[in-house]
């Protein structure tokens, strides 16, 4: 019996000593800052927006980092992750296009996207849900 207590008594110490973050720390990374509260705002949401030669795009950004891009006639896929900082990083699954960098400042559903490469800004409106013109 002794020797039962004492393997419970070390096995919870181990468990204790390896256990992780306290549950209400572990909510605050994700909820409590910007980027849980800007990644919620994305994840599952349609950015849509009208690009300098007036096509419409939409960018969907799927709960797992994948996101896909509709722009006339067009779908292109890739992952997406967004920094503490405001950084949204698109990243694509064709050598076709580069990668993208935007600096997000978001006032209700509207998103500014600033790319960091060439400075150019463009307004988009969030949309739930996937809202890509095809299926």
């Amino acid at each position: 019996m002794r020797l039962v207590s004492v393997f419970a008594v070390i096995s919870i110490l181990a468990f204790l000593g390896a256990s992780p973050a306290p549950a209400d720390e572990a909510a605050k990374d994700y909820q409590g800052d910007y980027q849980g509260k800007i990644k919620n705002f994305l994840t599952e949401h349609t950015l849509l927006y009208t690009d300098k030669q007036g096509g419409n795009n939409a960018i969907y950004f799927g709960r797992f980092g994948t996101f896909d891009w509709y722009f006339p006639c067009q779908i292109e896929t890739g992952n997406w992750t967004l920094s503490k900082d405001n950084i949204l990083h698109l990243e694509y699954d064709t050598v076709t296009f580069k990668p993208v960098t935007y600096r997000l400042t978001r006032d209700g559903d509207q998103v500014k996207l600033l790319n960091l490469a060439d400075g150019s800004e463009v307004m988009s409106e969030r949309q739930p849900e996937n809202r890509l013109p095809v299926g």
